[in-house]
């Protein structure tokens, strides 16, 4: 049996763990059960709610701030979209949805769209000092080094790091013209070659902050 189909076992310090979302690269790109393709009916659905939402909002984005995700109606999607969550919380601990004509729906129902199915999956938090609840990843011209700057506000490269919120979501409108390549890992894995490797630090990062 591969270790992905293995049921979370409680964690003990100083062994291995042993939870489907521990995997290494290859392992994530031999399966596709985390990849979600819409159909048509799903995009109809949520292009229809987007545009029930956009009158309803008059173009103000803003106004998506004071919305339930009951009032985000996502017909066909929502089953899909309930094995989505499902895999982030009980299986690989990632997923990709492909097939929103991002580029024939414009911005503002992306932008509605985005939000409703984030809404469905938890509250949003900002991700930077300007409060931005949209964040766009985009050379703004920002300073990687000022620590009011965020790195995806730059043209740095940037490594592996973890965002302070329990999920985090991207839209992609389009492709860049050069990098903007997003990378994936197992923190459950980095863990258990650490535990291989050097397990003395291990120790040292699994203490209390101070």
């Amino acid at each position: 049996m591969n270790h992905l189909d293995l049921a979370r076992e409680p964690v003990v310090p100083g062994r291995p763990v042993v939870d489907p979302a521990c995997w290494t690269p290859d392992e994530l790109a031999a399966r596709d059960d985390w990849i979600f393709q819409l159909d048509g009916g799903e995009i109809a659905d949520l292009a229809a709610m987007a545009g029930a939402i956009g009158e309803r909002i008059g173009g103000d984005t803003n106004r998506l701030m004071e919305m339930e995700a009951g009032d985000f109606e996502l017909g066909a999607f929502t089953e899909t979209l309930e094995e989505v969550k499902r895999v982030i919380a009980d299986g690989l601990g990632l997923a990709l949805i492909r097939g929103l004509p991002v580029e024939s729906w414009g911005r503002l129902r992306s932008a509605i769209v985005y939000w409703g199915i984030g809404r469905h999956i938890g509250w949003a938090t900002p991700n930077n000092p300007g409060g931005e609840m949209f964040g766009h990843i985009a050379d703004m011209g920002k300073e990687y080094e000022n620590p009011l700057h965020r790195g995806y506000q730059t043209r740095e490269e940037m490594d592996f790091h973890a965002d302070q919120a329990d999920i985090l979501t991207l839209l992609s409108l389009r492709k860049a013209q050069s990098g903007g390549r997003t990378k994936v890992v197992s923190s459950l894995s980095v863990h258990n070659e650490l535990l291989k490797r050097r397990p003395d630090l291990l120790e040292v990062l699994a203490k209390p902050f101070t």
